[in-house]
């Protein structure tokens, strides 16, 4: 039920009911419901309470509603192996781990590639979500690795959303 006084009070499904929907109209609450169709009920996260439309027909409102995963994806050159191995690759694992990364790329064989390399080493991350990716990148345990990081190789690391379940 809509927990607001001056909004009307309609039903919603299981998973919503007990939810704090203050600032949500009933005409977006059905949008949203609408627009959700069959997507699982798992992939669904807290309601913000204070998340509301910058104007009429904004759909700001579902930014941070249905969680995707997101993906850290690096294409590195080491320009020192050795540096890069011993102060970055020995450490980044646990402090990944502790951010609930799991890694689904890293290293390995190359079957196939079309275009210009990007770097000798590819390296695919799996975050539950791009809030955990973007706290694994900014966290203290992070930050004071990443520089061995920087200086020891070339290339990029990108954060990239997934596609919702």
């Amino acid at each position: 039920m809509i927990k607001s006084p001056d909004r009307a009070q309609r039903s919603f499904p299981d998973h919503c009911r007990g939810r704090d929907l203050v600032g949500f109209t009933a005409k977006h609450l059905h949008q949203f419901l609408t627009n959700l169709g069959n997507l699982p009920a798992r992939i669904l996260i807290g309601y913000r309470k204070h998340r509301q439309p910058k104007e009429e027909g904004d759909p700001s409102f579902l930014r941070g509603v249905i969680m995707t995963k997101a993906y850290v994806i690096a294409h590195l050159t080491p320009t020192n192996p050795a540096r890069f191995m011993s102060e970055y690759m020995s450490k980044v694992g646990a402090v990944t781990e502790a951010f609930g990364g799991k890694y689904l790329v890293r290293g390995g064989d190359i079957s196939y590639q079309e275009g210009e390399s990007l770097g000798d080493r590819t390296v695919v991350i799996e975050f539950p979500s791009t809030d955990a990716a973007h706290a694994w990148e900014s966290s203290e345990q992070y930050q004071a690795i990443v520089k061995a990081r920087t200086e020891n190789s070339t290339g990029s690391v990108i954060i990239i959303d997934g596609v919702p379940e």
